[in-house]
């Protein structure tokens, strides 16, 4: 086994003391770093651990497909979290080694599949009802995140250009709230909730779903309204093409 640093200077290596984690994220990075120290040891890349991620994500999708049995709801909670805490060790792991251009493209493809999840509820709510409405449901709320993902990644891909100027202001007291609120910070806790609930009455799961599906539209509509505030640039930075060059350059 190889020699590396101790837990607490890992944590100030690869864990930023100033970016703004929720809670639930904070408590998996208070395990997570025990993982990466001994991945460390051990010589395991991040992108192995990525991978490994992307298949407990995939995993997790199936015991969705029987919702009606609480304990497949929690056997898929469980193996969300191991994704999730995953997920941390390869981004501590990318931190210590310094990232690579295919690492963070399977970052990306693992946290996009991730919100595929409520597609899945969906499914197994309809094979229980026979009502069209719970696949409708869950197809809004995956496509929603999906589309607030893509957005994100326009965002940045134009701030880093040098295509934006200006800060964002604060927002409006409504788009802060959704906007603070999460994905990772309600979904995991309240699905373990709603197993328990599940286990007396089915309407706890499609009122899970209902809320999801309201509330991601909700959610990319707050997104837009944090971004008003930036314009382009009359001089544009880089070229499309010339930011792809770079990032296979430092790949």
């Amino acid at each position: 086994m190889r020699k590396t640093k101790s837990v607490k200077e890992l944590r100030r290596i690869c864990q930023d003391p100033k970016f703004d984690y929720s809670a639930y994220l904070k408590q998996l990075r208070r395990v997570s770093i025990y993982l990466t120290r001994l991945f460390l040891m051990l010589g395991v890349p991040a992108n192995s651990v990525t991978v490994v991620s992307i298949v407990f994500v995939m995993a997790s999708f199936i015991p969705f497909l029987w919702v009606s049995h609480w304990y497949f709801i929690v056997l898929s909670a469980v193996l969300l979290n191991i994704a999730y805490l995953l997920d941390c060790v390869d981004g501590e792991l990318a931190r210590y080694h310094g990232s690579t251009y295919y690492g963070r493209l399977l970052d990306v493809v693992g946290h996009d599949l991730f919100y595929l999840v409520f597609l899945f509820i969906g499914f197994g709510v309809y094979s229980m009802t026979n009502m069209v409405i719970f696949l409708v449901l869950g197809a809004s709320a995956s496509l929603f995140k999906l589309l607030l993902r893509l957005h994100e990644m326009r965002f940045e891909y134009m701030n880093v250009t040098g295509q934006l100027k200006k800060k964002p202001g604060k927002g409006g007291r409504i788009s802060n709230a959704f906007y603070k609120i999460g994905l990772a910070e309600l979904f995991l806790p309240v699905l373990y909730i709603v197993a328990l609930l599940a286990s007396f009455q089915i309407i706890f799961v499609q009122a899970f779903l209902l809320f999801y599906a309201v509330y991601m539209p909700l959610y990319w509509i707050a997104w837009l309204a944090r971004k008003r505030g930036w314009k382009e640039r009359e001089k544009k930075g880089e070229s499309e093409t010339e930011f792809w060059k770079r990032l296979r350059k430092e790949a």
